[in-house]
């Protein structure tokens, strides 16, 4: 069975209960093998756990394909309206093998729980590498391509648009048809080992500039090693704007 998951604005509730019901109401005659009696049938947990399934996969546009193993064909029940929900349970997140509980009421009282082992394999949307990625670079449009991939075993997770890799290079070499998750990028520093920059410092008041070659990359904020031009001192500065630094106190 394939699902095409059409998440709707309740997800995060739905997934955020202890339990989400997939209501299903067997009221066939066909169904009772005496007065007071009834069979539950395997499409029956089937049709309650697909649908618990499609409720809590996500995100948009992805799709699932579930495999339900090792059901009973039949389990006697007392005879009734009947009814069956999936408890979430600790398993809130429903990908690869999973054991989803399905309680079985009669007239609103539970009488049986199933424990139904179940296979969900996912399919996403993905940005591949259109070419071998150097380390350390940026990234744009035409350096990705997009496939359709299984994403069962997947536990990073991927980019979701290349609008998202503004402003971030790669963290190490990435072979062509590579998947890009988002642990393989790291925000693009505003300054670069070796650039050089101004070192700005103060002093009883008075504030003074002179050049300096950075030691390290630095982002916005943070705090590199630099060496001073004209006195080659290796100081710690912090990182105040592109190729300007400031120096740190020791």
């Amino acid at each position: 069975m394939r699902c095409s998951i059409r998440p709707t604005a309740s997800n995060g509730d739905i997934v955020t209960r202890a339990r989400l019901i997939a209501l299903i109401l067997l009221c066939s005659p066909a169904a009772f093998a005496g007065s007071g009696t009834a069979f539950l049938r395997a499409r029956d947990l089937r049709a309650a756990v697909e649908s618990y399934v499609a409720r809590v996969r996500g995100p948009a546009g992805s799709e699932c394909a579930v495999e339900c193993r090792d059901i009973p064909d039949s389990i006697a029940v007392p005879a009734g309206r009947l009814s069956l929900s999936v408890d979430a349970g600790a398993t809130p997140v429903v990908r690869g093998r999973v054991s989803l509980a399905v309680e079985v009421a009669v007239d609103g009282v539970t009488v049986r729980r199933v424990l139904v082992p179940v296979l969900v394999r996912t399919y996403d949307s993905v940005l591949l590498s259109g070419r071998t990625l150097g380390a350390r670079v940026p990234v744009g449009p035409d350096d990705v391509r997009s496939a359709r991939l299984e994403s069962t075993g997947w536990r990073s997770r991927p980019v979701p648009n290349t609008a998202s890799l503004a402003g971030k290079r790669t963290k190490r070499i990435l072979a062509e048809g590579a998947v890009l998750f988002e642990d393989l990028f790291e925000p693009v520093p505003v300054i670069a080992h070796g650039d050089r920059v101004t070192l700005r410092a103060a002093s009883c008041g008075v504030c003074i500039s002179t050049g300096a070659v950075a030691l390290e990359d630095g982002l916005l904020g943070s705090v590199i090693f630099v060496k001073a031009s004209h006195t080659h001192e290796r100081l710690r500065a912090r990182v105040i704007d592109a190729g300007v630094v400031s120096a740190v106190e020791e």
